[in-house]
Formats: C-alpha cells, sequence, structure tokens
C-alpha cells in the first residue's frame, strides 16, 4: 500500500457509499437507521430492554421479607452503604461526631453530588435511590454504544452492541439493581469519551475535539481513577494526531485537534472531587483555560479555512502563516504539558497494585538512621496491600474460559471479539482511541477479575462486528445480488447471529439472584450497638462490614470498603491473637487513635511517624505483658464479629501474619471451613464422613476410618471434637467434647498439609509428623450446621474462642448482642480492667457450659 493510501485510510473519514478493494470487505455493512430520531430510537429501546433486566431482581426481591429493612429493599454491594453513610451525614445530620468525615465533594465526586442534588429535590428514602438508581444509570451504557455504530453508518451495529454490552456478564454483576457505587459511572463515561474522541478525529471538527476535552477534563469527577484512564484514551488520540501530521494530512487542524484535547488532559487532575473541595478556583481555571483555547482554535482555523478557500495573496499569506505558527506554538506547550501532567506514577502504582506477574520492588533504603530503617521495616509489615490482591476475589487469576465468559459471556465471542477489534483497528484506525480499555480487558488475565469489565466495553462492538461483516463475505460471493441487498441481508444476517451470544448474557443476568449484602438478621445485630451506645462510638470490625455499621448503626468505624487500610493488620491482629488483652488493648488504643482522627489507627499505635517506632511483635508482647500504657477512652468502643466472618478466617490471618503467609501456602496453618453438605451423612446412623474418609458419631464425639481389609473401624485421633450448641431456654452456649484417645488403644492420627487446598493424611501414633503439617480439631456447629477443620492456632485465636466457643474474659468485654449471624462484644474502660490476669486464669470467666 502506499503512504498515500495508507494516510487516507487512517487520517480521512471514508465515503462508505463508494468504497472498493479490500476497505470495503471490511467496512461494517450500512443501514437506514442513522437519522437523529430513529437512532434517538434505538438508543431508547436498547436503553429501556437493560433497564428491565436490571429491574427483574427488584421485582424477585420483593419475594423475601428478609431483604426489607423499614419495608424497603436494602443494597446489593458493600460500597453502597459508604455512600448511603456520606448521604446520611449530609441530608439527615447524622455521623456529625465523626472525625474522619468526607465532605459532599470528595473522591467519589459525582455519585455524592449528584444524588445529594437529587435526594433535595426529591425527598426518596436513601436505600430507595441507592437499589433504583442502577436500574437506569447502569443502562446508559446503551448510548455511547449506539452512537459509534452511527458514526460508522450502521445504527443497527450500534444497537446490537448495545443490547449485548449493556447486559455484558461482568458489567451487568457491576451494575445490578442496588449496585450503588461509582461503576454507575466509571464505564459509560469512558466510553463517552471514546467515542467524543473518534468523532473528533473522523470530522476533523474543532468543536467535536473541544466538547472531548470537556469530558475527559471531568471524567476524573465521575471517576478518580478515570484520570489514569481518560488520559490514556485521549492520550492514544493524540498518538493518532501525530501520525496524521507525521503523513502530512491536515497538519494544521490536527494540531489544533490535539491542543485542545491536551489541555484537557493536562487539566483534568483538578477535577477530581477532593481537589475541587479544596480548591474550587482551579476547576474553573481548568474549564475555562479549555474554552478559552477551544475558541481560539477554532477561530483561528477558521480564518485559516477562509484563506485557504479564497486564493492566497501576499496578506492572506502572512495571515494563515500567522495562524500555522500560533497553532503549533500552542499545540507544542500542550503537549509538554500532557507530559508533565500524565499520570505516569499513578499508572506505574495500579500495575504494581493489581499484577500478579509485575511485583513491587522494594524500595532500598539508603539512610544510616536506625530509625528510618526500624519505619520501613514496620510498614511493610503491616502493608495490608501485600496480601488484598492475592486474596480478593477479584484480583485472583482465573482461568482462561472463566475471564472469557466474565468479559462476554462465551469463549467463543471473546476470541471474535478480539480478531474483531484487530481488524477494526485496521479498517478504522479511530479505534485504536479505544486501545486503553482493550488493554484493561487483556490485563484481567493477569490482574484478576475486576478488570474484565473494561474488555466487555470493546468487545460489545467487535463482536457484533465480526458477526456482521462475516455474512456480508458470504453475500458478496453470491452473485446477482444488488448492494442493497447485500447490506440488508447482511445486517439482517448479522443481528441473527448475535442473538445467542445476547441471550447468553441475558440468561445470566435475568438468573444471578444475589440476596442483599445485609438481611434482616445482619441489620439487628448492627441496631444492637446503636441501642446500647451514644453517636461517637467506634466498632472494630473486618473492613467488609464497615459500611453497614457506619450506616445502620450510626457509630464510627476504622474502614470500608472503600478505605481498606493498613488497619486490616488492627483487625486480623485482634481476631487472631490468642491474647484477650492484646485485642482489647488494640481494641482501646484504635478507637483512641481514630477518636483524635489519626487513621490508619494502626500507624499511630505502632508510632511510625514518631521517634519510636514498634514492631507489631513488640506492642502485641507489650499489651499481652501488661506493659502497654491504655489510653483512657472517652466513646463506647464494640466489636463486631458477624459469624460469616468465620469463612473467612484463614485470609484474616494472613493480614496478622507479619511474613504474610497467604491462605494457598503450607505455612499459613491448617483452616478449612465446611458448610452445610460437606459432610456425607451415613444411612440409617448418627455418622457423617468428612471429605478426609474420616467417620465422625456425632452421639459420643470419636472418629475412626473403615478398614476395608478387616472390613474394621480404626479409631483416629483428633487434637480435640467439640459439639457447639445453643441452649435457648437458658441463652448459653454449651460445649460438648469428645473423649480423648487412649494411647495404648492401636488408632491413626489425622493431619493436614497447611494452606490450600486440603491435603489430608493418616499417620500412626509414633510416626513423626511432615514438615508444614498439622494436628487438628473438629468444631461442629449445631445451629448453622457448619464445621471446621483446623489446627491449634486457629483454635486457641480470639475470634474462634470468642464467637465459636463464647468463652471470653467479662473483665475485659462484655457481650451485649448475640444470635444466630453475630455475635457484639464492648469493651470496659481501663479502670475496670484492674487486676487481671492472663484469659484462662481465674480472672477469666467462661460463658460457656460444657459437658
Amino acid at each position: 500500500m502506499s503512504v498515500s493510501s495508507g494516510a487516507d485510510n487512517i487520517c480521512q473519514m471514508p465515503d462508505l457509499a463508494r468504497e472498493t478493494g479490500w476497505r470495503s470487505w471490511l467496512t461494517v455493512p450500512q443501514d437506514r437507521f442513522n437519522g437523529s430520531w430513529t437512532t434517538f430510537l434505538l438508543i431508547l429501546i436498547a436503553w429501556a430492554v437493560c433497564s428491565f433486566i436490571r429491574y427483574r431482581w427488584f421485582a424477585w426481591a420483593e419475594g423475601f421479607d428478609a431483604f426489607r429493612h423499614e419495608g424497603l429493599i436494602q443494597p446489593t454491594t458493600h460500597d453502597a452503604f459508604t455512600h448511603g453513610a456520606v448521604l446520611q451525614q449530609h441530608l439527615e445530620g447524622l455521623h456529625q461526631e465523626n472525625p474522619n468525615l468526607y465532605p459532599i465533594l470528595n473522591k467519589q465526586g459525582a455519585l455524592h453530588a449528584f444524588s445529594w442534588v437529587f435526594l433535595k429535590l426529591f425527598p426518596v428514602p436513601i436505600s430507595t435511590l441507592m437499589v433504583w438508581a442502577p436500574i437506569f444509570l447502569g443502562s446508559l451504557m446503551t448510548v455511547p454504544l449506539v452512537l459509534i455504530g452511527r458514526l460508522y453508518g450502521s445504527a443497527l451495529w450500534g444497537f446490537t452492541a448495545a443490547i449485548l454490552g449493556g447486559v455484558a456478564w461482568n458489567y451487568y454483576e457491576r451494575t445490578m439493581a442496588g449496585y450503588f457505587d461509582t461503576d454507575l459511572f466509571s464505564f459509560w463515561v469512558a466510553l463517552v469519551v471514546a467515542y467524543l474522541l473518534m468523532l473528533a478525529h473522523e470530522s476533523r471538527s474543532i468543536h467535536h475535539a473541544g466538547v472531548a476535552a470537556l469530558v475527559v477534563f471531568i471524567y476524573p469527577f465521575f471517576y478518580a481513577k478515570g484520570l489514569v484512564i481518560g488520559a490514556g484514551i485521549a492520550g492514544c488520540f493524540i498518538g493518532l494526531q501525530l501520525i496524521c501530521i507525521v503523513l502530512k494530512k491536515d497538519v494544521l487542524v490536527r494540531f489544533a485537534l490535539l491542543t485542545v484535547v491536551g489541555a484537557g488532559i493536562a487539566t483534568s487532575p483538578w477535577s477530581n472531587g477532593t481537589r475541587i473541595h479544596d480548591m474550587p478556583w482551579l476547576w474553573f481555571i481548568g474549564l475555562f483555560a479549555i474554552i478559552i483555547i477551544w475558541a481560539l482554535l477554532a477561530s483561528r482555523i477558521r480564518q485559516w479555512r477562509q484563506v485557504t478557500a479564497t486564493g492566497q495573496v501576499s496578506d492572506q499569506v502572512i495571515s494563515t502563516r500567522a495562524t500555522a505558527q500560533f497553532i503549533a506554538i500552542l499545540a507544542g506547550i500542550c503537549l509538554v504539558s500532557v507530559l508533565f501532567s500524565m499520570p505516569w506514577g499513578k499508572f506505574v502504582g495500579q500495575l504494581e497494585t493489581y499484577s500478579n506477574m509485575i511485583v513491587a520492588g522494594n524500595e532500598v533504603v539508603t539512610q544510616i538512621d536506625p530509625v528510618e530503617l526500624k519505619r520501613s521495616q514496620v510498614l511493610d509489615e503491616i502493608n495490608f496491600r501485600k496480601t488484598h490482591k492475592n486474596t480478593i476475589l477479584e484480583s485472583r487469576g482465573e482461568p482462561f474460559a472463566d475471564l472469557c465468559v466474565r468479559i462476554i459471556g462465551s469463549v467463543t465471542g471473546a476470541i471474535l471479539a478480539f480478531i474483531g477489534y484487530v481488524l477494526l483497528c485496521i479498517r478504522y484506525p479511530a479505534f485504536l482511541i479505544c486501545f486503553p480499555m482493550f488493554a484493561i480487558g487483556l490485563f484481567a488475565f493477569d490482574g484478576g477479575l475486576r478488570f474484565t469489565t473494561w474488555g466487555g466495553l470493546v468487545a460489545a462492538s467487535s463482536l457484533v462486528y465480526m458477526l456482521f461483516i462475516i455474512p456480508q463475505a458470504f453475500l458478496r460471493c453470491l452473485p446477482g445480488l444488488t448492494i442493497r441487498s447485500r447490506r440488508v441481508g447482511a445486517v439482517a444476517a448479522g443481528m441473527l447471529l448475535a442473538s445467542p451470544f445476547i441471550a447468553v448474557n441475558i440468561t445470566h443476568a435475568i438468573s444471578f439472584k444475589v440476596p442483599p449484602v445485609f438481611r434482616a438478621n445482619a441489620i439487628k445485630a448492627m441496631e444492637s450497638i446503636k441501642d446500647n451506645s451514644e453517636p461517637g462510638a467506634y466498632v472494630l470490625s473486618w473492613w467488609d462490614y464497615g459500611s453497614g455499621l457506619w450506616y445502620y448503626a450510626n457509630r464510627n468505624v476504622l474502614m470500608t470498603p472503600i478505605s481498606a487500610s493498613d488497619d486490616c493488620w488492627t483487625i486480623a491482629t485482634i481476631s487472631m491473637s490468642d491474647s484477650q488483652e492484646v485485642a482489647a488493648g488494640l481494641a482501646g488504643m484504635a478507637a483512641d487513635s481514630a477518636a483524635r482522627g489519626l487513621l490508619p489507627a494502626s500507624h499511630d499505635m505502632l508510632g511510625v511517624d514518631g521517634d519510636t517506632p514498634l514492631t507489631p511483635r513488640e506492642l502485641t508482647s507489650r499489651l499481652d505483658r501488661g506493659q502497654q500504657p491504655l489510653p483512657e477512652h472517652t466513646n463506647d468502643v464494640f466489636l463486631y464479629f458477624p459469624m460469616d466472618m468465620l469463612k473467612l478466617l484463614s485470609v484474616i490471618e494472613a493480614y496478622a501474619d507479619p511474613d504474610y503467609a497467604l491462605p494457598t501456602v503450607p505455612e499459613a496453618g491448617v483452616y478449612h471451613f465446611m458448610p452445610p453438605g460437606t459432610a456425607r451423612q451415613l444411612p440409617g446412623t448418627n455418622q457423617i464422613m468428612l471429605p478426609s474418609r474420616v467417620i465422625i458419631d456425632l452421639e459420643n464425639l470419636t472418629a475412626s476410618v473403615h478398614d476395608k481389609r478387616t472390613n474394621k473401624r480404626i479409631p483416629v485421633a483428633f487434637n480435640s471434637i467439640a459439639y457447639v450448641y445453643e441452649d435457648e431456654q437458658n441463652g448459653f452456649t454449651g460445649v460438648r467434647e469428645g473423649p480423648k484417645i487412649n494411647p495404648e488403644v492401636p488408632h491413626l492420627r489425622l493431619v493436614a498439609l497447611g494452606g490450600t487446598p486440603s491435603q489430608y493424611r493418616l499417620l500412626g501414633p509414633d510416626d513423626s509428623i511432615p514438615e508444614n503439617f498439622h494436628l487438628l480439631n473438629l468444631l461442629i456447629l449445631q445451629e448453622s450446621g457448619n464445621m471446621i477443620v483446623m489446627d491449634d492456632e486457629f483454635l486457641n485465636s480470639n475470634i474462634i474462642q470468642m464467637v465459636v466457643m463464647q468463652k471470653f474474659d467479662r473483665d475485659l468485654f462484655k457481650l451485649i448482642y448475640k444470635s444466630g449471624f453475630a455475635r457484639v462484644f464492648q469493651l470496659k474502660n481501663p479502670d475496670e480492667m484492674d487486676g487481671l490476669d492472663p484469659v484462662g486464669g481465674s480472672a477469666a470467666e467462661s460463658a460457656t457450659s460444657s459437658s
């Protein structure tokens, strides 16, 4: 291909009606639905269909009383309650005793600000807004998808892609009814940015580029991480303009386009909600700067076009040269500004945070100062991100097929979409502007599930494009067909071929019936804290539950799902320590630090900003020995332990381990949570068989295995077998323990390799235990039907002893709420903790009854 033809392909809007050659084979078949009103109608239909599919979850949820609170269905994501608590703060005056409040303009930006305005105008309950807003906002993905199709002469291509993309597998799950989070804006606004830049490239219009620059500028207000993504999309646009300039196609216009868009990139950091709150004048400067540059360039381009259209005399030549010089200088300034304002550090930081292949190198401490060395070591030990990205589901690697399904619903669809995007970039180079979203989607194969949604944005158009051009190629090979017949047939066949891919995603959306994250029993447990405390009290719990506690209990927390921090170490150590003095001390100190506005509290407790930092082991050792002065906390302090935390205990333990032994490694210890149905009931007996083939007699709490050679049972030794039951009449937790095996009786010992998945082994009584294998304990929970196999470290942890066994030190804690869902403990003040003996000594009282 010649340079000129390549330049035409890259830099000019194709004449779709007169194309010949190889481009015509890759051109999407045109249709007659590209008028303004027909396009609007297609957008409306696609949006209504996707909204109705989202509404179906709400219709299903209405049938369950447990999903309601005060008569209203509750949200489906933990994040929603953080946003709801901020709205409570600014609309209802709640949470005023919290020193760590969010202003209404914060890093969540549009979600809080627009919701506040809406609820001021329409005072519906906050929970109603949180459930219903995703139904309508999540379906706005259809708008840019239809418009992209229309841009290239096939609104039906865009319409088909919109139906697919609006309910694409992972995108639907992140924008379903009740999923009130910034995802309601982050994805479709990014696609709007891409569409406007594609439109500016194809039309070579300074006005389209100006509108695109404004959207690039405000994108971080809709999504804080949009600073990186928006800059990447706009950066690809600038790169495309530079290619056109090198090819000497519309050089002056291309310089003008990249200049105004570059101004949008350079000023976009000023649109972060926190920055707007702190320096609103800077945001207005950025806005007016873009508008002024846009107006100046539009005037110069109009002048240049008038001169070139009317012929060139001497004064006009001078005017044209002055215009070109002005635009070139302004473009150079903007390009330099872009290079310095591009969030390179944030981009690298995101890669290091989420990538499983790219691991951030440890910072080399060059200072000799021992305090600095120790401080860096302490911060490294409690750095929650080292474990966070390896333990949460969204960041874990998944099989290739699962990721493909998450992106667009099927492996076949994902492969076709990949090919389709490559062909789209060849045929319509403006699609290179979407490359950052395409790249983020590919990054899912390293970074995990959270990135698959971005791949779906591009995959929807790319997959349908492939399904349109394949029948078009077939029809071109049939003699006697008119151009119109081929186009109509290709569009009809393409929509028909797309229907199974759409059906797969719609079926998943309709069948995806998850309950609200907090149901009636959870809300009741949280409200018990409100009933037993005053505003300003602190509730310590795992970050999953922080937002709900803030919203329902109207009490302060250390962490929420959108503010997980190094206090993961604090909560994990409270839960996993075998010392209730350590738990009480950390809880009191953390609440005191938070009350003084010092979050993460772990940094203040360990003194990382002072001259004498403590390592985690040093602090816990001092607390255990009673050598650490405890603050006189003026606010009540509570520990909220839902029974659901038992499922997470192997993960929580990893945050408390200074070596960060992840749950999957053998050094992590043994903790196997088995929900009901894991064990098999033996017919006609009161016995069950565990996955390890060990048989448990529930009457006498003994264990054995069946020897097929002798057809006899061989006793199996556990460290302990305990049956935990609830005495509803007397209100206590009972623990029935099995007998110890007589060492003189022939028996086997069951051991397990640390970490997951489970690896069990039977040993003789005199066999040595292999490295990283552990002797086991078995807990059977009558009320829930759950069973837990664990080693001694887990058994002796505070969460097992206090929550499951209900053995807690009453000189340290008061049990204020107990149900099958949660336990809530209140911490006593230091002046009530005098004369303590270690837990298990004379000062410790058990709230259990053993038999």
